[in-house]
């Protein structure tokens, strides 16, 4: 059994378990403590969490508000986020903290209430389709280059 006690001073306590298998010698793990982050890089892949929940931070190119954050180079997987910024340009905007994992053309998410999501798409979609459905109601701003709809709550999938 593993026991923890910690001070935080009414900040609450982000702990995480990193996972790796390997084979013959011991993975090389690198961690540094950022501005409301910690960053921590095993074998070419970062991963992410954030010290303040609640509160945006950066690391490297990417602004947000995870509670953990991962991106690999096809795939991205934030947790409880409401905000990502990658290079300056807003790639995801929602209402209430949403975990999701996406790539260029595929987004599967959980989200714990129906709400309004904002997506970066370069150009508007032919057709978005939310949970194997074909969908009509959403708009694209072409000013801000994104898609805004609502996803309903729990878990689905958004294909372009």
């Amino acid at each position: 059994m593993l026991t923890v006690t910690s001070r935080t001073e009414g900040v609450p306590l982000v702990m995480a378990n990193l996972l790796t298998s390997t084979t013959g010698e011991e993975p090389r793990i690198y961690a540094r403590e950022l501005d409301g982050c910690v960053g921590v890089s095993t074998d070419g892949n970062d991963f992410v969490f954030s010290t303040k929940p609640g509160s945006v931070y950066e690391y490297s190119d990417i602004l947000t508000d995870a509670l953990a954050c991962t991106v690999q180079s096809s795939r991205r997987f934030f947790v409880l986020c409401t905000i990502i910024k990658v290079a300056d340009e807003i790639i995801f905007k929602s209402e209430k903290p949403v975990t999701l994992e996406f790539s260029t053309d595929f987004l599967k998410y959980y989200h714990c209430m129906e709400g309004k999501v904002s997506i970066r798409r370069s150009s508007k979609p032919e057709s978005i389709i939310v949970n194997g459905e074909k969908t009509s109601d959403f708009v694209y701003d072409s000013e801000r280059k994104a898609v805004i709809l609502t996803l309903p709550a729990g878990e689905g999938t958004v294909n372009f």
